[in-house]
């Protein structure tokens, strides 16, 4: 009877000081590590004017940024737009074919050495880019895919 006692008293002793030294208090100020902050953040006010990209974007166009742009001469063609068609062979021998834009240029099939339309000359052809010469610079020009293929006999 004298163990249920002191087991008793024991219960009672931890939960009356866990009572008194664990509970938390109210009248302590958390660290200042672990407090919110109570600190307001607001970003001040661009001191800068609104800017309306719109506005400049007329004046960007017109100037020559990029260096100096040669002016069409009045009464002068605009160059031919053209590409690069196909890639084929007729034998062994490579060929690819040249086709334009504009309807009234006839598409033509060029060769080794054969110069393209802008003047650069034909080093290589392969399955799907052309390596052409533009003096001493050595440029590939891809087969562009979106085209459609000519037909044969065409």
């Amino acid at each position: 009877m004298i163990d249920r006692f002191w087991l008793a008293v024991t219960t009672v002793a931890v939960a009356l000081s866990a009572t008194v030294f664990w509970w938390p208090r109210t009248d302590v100020e958390p660290p200042r590590l672990v407090r919110a902050r109570s600190e307001v953040w607001v970003l001040p006010e661009d001191p800068r004017p609104a800017f309306d990209e719109t506005v400049l974007s007329p004046e960007l166009i017109g100037t020559q940024i990029f260096g100096v742009t040669k002016a069409p001469q009045k009464g002068a063609p605009e160059p031919a737009t053209w590409m690069i068609g196909a890639v084929y062979r007729v034998g062994k021998k490579p060929f690819a074919l040249v086709r334009f834009s504009e309807a009234s240029r006839q598409d033509y099939s060029v060769t080794l050495m054969d110069k393209l339309p802008d003047g650069k000359i034909v080093n290589e052809i392969r399955d799907s880019l052309l390596i052409v010469r533009d003096g001493k610079k050595r440029v590939e020009l891809a087969l562009r895919q979106s085209m459609p293929m000519p037909e044969a006999g065409k």
